[in-house]
């Protein structure tokens, strides 16, 4: 695939929250009329919401004055200015008891009543449209004793065709009411029903060849391969009663109100739901690995993937639980599918916004990677990916600097588009901005959620800025010049470790102010290679032929590569790789913590963390800890602490990879780690380079965080930058303007052209800035 192409400018968008059905429209109009965003998130009238309209006691008149009154919502939206409205959906949740027939078991007893609207009734009930454990039971995403009396939490199964039928008339009748896009929540699929079982010969078929198939499972015939449990450790520690005594004692009375009982030998594990267990599990496996192994043992197993323990004992095995979980993705994207044909006849411009939840931190990764999340499977499926995460970019403490940028590039590097919704700190106008401008840097045409409706005065200046100055951000490519690979099929295969390696490149690359982009386990190819002056391949573990191929190529025709860790000890299939080539005796001379080796354009080294600065926590687990948890736990005292003893920035690895790549990497060599660029190049032969200031300090949140006044959370300004960006081959520069959302008007700056660089100074960034080279 090429280089992300954007499609359009970044835009404003909010999320209201707010329930039209419920509420004065004209007062939620009120709020945003002055100021009105591009897309919004509006409505969240669902039959679990407080204050929402629910399916008991819906009645034929009710219903027609339901739909009256969102088409007059709509109409009103659009006449405030909004392009895009977006309500509110969920592809699997399903409320109700069908012991009281209360939620959806009531509308299937007065389906007919409604039937002229809904379409003809499903034939069967809506306990055989759900989501399946292995053992036959309903699955729970959710626990299944929801919050609220008589909303039990099921799963449906978008494999399952009556659940389908359901959501493909929802879809149809989204358009009846007006909106011309949606958010779709959760895309969570975890199921093992018999419809999942078919449909996983189908993909497996469409995924593979038959040479393909023969290599991976010993067998091109699919019909007696089935989705595989060994691996799956939610399903191994919920068989261990330790595991189960160990969540009770940890706080009986949730344990008791979860599971409907006290009584372990009762409890059904599942309706707690999977959530509930996703990070329980892992810590289970963890410890029960300390009882027989040593803690440097352990951490070589967490290091490798060995899930021996689990039941994964060979290639074929591994690849099973692999091809299990991508199916699962893969069933979530056919549904995204089906979804858009369904509309295609009605409304083709029709947007899907399908929430993948958060990629920023580790823990949240390894666990939706289980339940349906692959953002490649996904990208050629949907419009806008929405993600959601604790926090807005910002600076905790010197070193600590968290951003959104791992939802962008990646998405970018599936050729999607993101949007991103973070929570703490929205409270703040500086933050708030930060994240808006955040958007526009590292996807140009990317998409920050803004929560509420709080901060008009940034929203016009974003908004029309990007309108203003909209081919500055459409239409372009990034000019990185350093690649990432970040493999999710690895991930998939066990190999979580190499998340890890991932984020914290992404996080150096950013902080020594090196151009990067992600690339993805479909674009190792001499092509999307050659975009690069140098690679990194971060133990990657599972390396394709095809793959190991065109590193060797590319490394062959001048290109420069460093790979860390165990890269390439395996094939795509699991099978230990037997090739004497440059990649496997680099690996072998490295493998597991040697420094460095060279051979040619390839450089290796055994732990990358070796080189890069040593912090308390990394920045991609304190981004799994939820505010609670950081600010009054005492975990952000010791982030503070520890930052005052720490060395914050270590210039070795950028030092090596400039060296490698036979010019100096760094942007911006003077400047602050603080202080972000990205570029982006478009056909015409302009460049536009973007500045983002992230210090803007959080320190004084700590402990009265809901007291501290806005205006007193703001950035320290960077003064004087000074900028030597290596240009495009043949770019030549006779123009250098900036701008910004304040200031929209460009300003010219003077500028020097020596070496293929091009040399300028920034007088002052407070949040952000852009300079045009034309």
């Amino acid at each position: 695939m090429p280089a992300y192409r954007t499609r359009t400018a970044s835009i404003t968008c909010i999320i209201g929250r707010d329930t039209p059905i419920a509420n004065d429209m004209d007062r939620i109009i009120d709020q945003f009329r002055d100021a009105p965003p591009a897309m919004l998130l509006g409505g969240d009238d669902n039959p679990y919401h407080p204050d929402g309209y629910g399916l008991d006691g819906l009645t034929p008149e009710k219903g027609r004055e339901l739909i009256a009154r969102m088409q007059e919502w709509n109409r009103k939206v659009y006449a405030a200015g909004v392009r895009f409205n977006f309500p509110y959906i969920c592809n699997c949740h399903i409320y109700g008891r069908p012991d009281t027939r209360t939620g959806m078991w009531y509308l299937y007893d007065h389906w007919d009543e409604h039937a002229d609207i809904i379409g003809p009734k499903p034939p069967v009930e809506p306990e055989q449209w759900m989501q399946r454990e292995p053992d036959g039971k309903p699955h729970h995403n959710y626990p299944y004793r929801w919050l609220l009396p008589d909303r039990y939490e099921l799963e449906g199964c978008v494999n399952n065709p009556h659940w389908d039928e359901w959501l493909q008339r929802s879809a149809r009748f989204l358009v009846k009411l007006g909106y011309n896009g949606t958010f779709i929540d959760n895309n969570i699929h975890h199921c093992y029903c018999e419809h999942c079982q078919r449909a996983f010969h189908t993909y497996l078929e469409e995924t593979y060849t038959p040479e393909e198939r023969l290599a991976r499972f010993g067998t091109a015939d699919v019909s007696g391969l089935a989705l595989e449990t060994r691996g799956n450790k939610v399903l191994w520690a919920r068989d261990q009663r330790e595991y189960l005594e160990r969540a009770k004692a940890s706080d009986p009375e949730h344990f008791a109100k979860l599971m409907g009982t006290d009584d372990i030998d009762r409890c059904v594990p599942s309706e707690a739901g999977n959530g509930f267990h996703w990070g329980r599990s892992h810590d289970y496996w963890v410890d029960s690995l300390r009882k027989s192994h040593s803690e440097a043992e352990v951490a070589m197993i967490l290091r490798t993937g060995d899930v021996s323990s689990l039941g994964i004992e060979t290639p074929v095995q591994r690849c099973l639980w692999a091809d299990t979980q991508k199916f699962w993705a893969w069933s979530i994207a056919k549904w995204h599918d089906r979804f858009h044909r369904a509309l295609n006849g009605v409304c083709p411009e029709f947007i899907l916004n399908p929430n993948w939840g958060a990629i920023t931190g580790f823990r949240n990764v390894d666990s939706r990677r289980l339940e349906g999340k692959n953002v490649r499977l996904w990208a050629n499926s949907q419009d806008i990916i929405f993600y959601e995460q604790n926090y807005l970019p910002c600076t905790l403490a010197p070193g600590y600097t968290l951003d959104l940028v791992i939802a962008y590039k990646y998405s970018n590097a599936a050729g999607a588009r993101a949007s991103v919704l973070a929570y703490f700190g929205l409270q703040y106008r500086a933050l708030a901005e930060l994240a808006m401008a955040e958007a526009a840097t590292w996807s140009s045409d990317g998409i920050f959620i803004e929560a509420r409706y709080k901060y008009p005065e940034t929203r016009n200046a974003y908004g029309r800025f990007y309108e203003q100055h909209a081919d500055w951000y459409a239409g372009r490519s990034s000019h990185a010049r350093v690649g990432i690979l970040y493999d999710y099929d690895n991930v998939h295969m066990e190999n979580t470790y190499h998340i890890r390696e991932v984020y914290a490149l992404a996080h150096y690359c950013a902080d020594n102010h090196i151009l990067f982009d992600l690339f993805n386990e479909a674009n190792v190819t001499l092509d999307e290679l050659r975009r690069f002056n140098a690679v990194i391949i971060p133990h990657v573990e599972f390396l394709s032929a095809a793959g190991r191929n065109a590193i060797l190529e590319y490394a062959a025709g001048g290109g420069k590569v460093l790979i860390t860790g165990n890269t390439g000890v395996f094939d795509q299939h699991g099978r230990p790789v037997a090739a004497n080539d440059a990649i496997e005796r680099i690996r072998a001379a490295v493998w597991p913590d040697a420094p460095y080796a060279r051979e040619g354009n390839i450089a290796a080294i055994g732990d990358i963390f070796q080189l890069l600065p040593k912090r308390v926590k990394e920045i991609h687990d304190i981004v799994d800890i939820n505010p609670q948890g950081l600010f009054e736990k005492g975990v952000y005292d010791e982030i503070v602490e520890a930052s005052k003893r720490e060395t914050h920035n270590d210039a070795r690895l950028a030092t090596l990879l400039s060296e490698l790549a036979g010019f100096d990497l760094r942007v911006l060599p003077d400047a602050p780690a603080t202080l972000r660029v990205s570029a982006w190049a478009g056909d015409e032969g302009s460049l536009v380079v973007h500045f983002l200031n992230y210090n803007v300090p959080v320190s004084s949140l700590y402990g009265n965080i809901h007291e501290i006044a806005p205006e007193q959370v703001k950035p320290v300004p960077v003064e004087n930058a000074v900028v030597s960006l290596p240009l495009p081959t043949g770019m030549r520069v006779s123009h250098v303007e900036m701008a910004d959302p304040w200031h929209p008007d460009p300003e010219p700056l003077p500028f020097i052209l020596e070496g293929g660089r091009v040399r300028f100074t920034v007088p002052r960034v407070d949040i952000y800035r852009a300079v045009r080279l034309s």
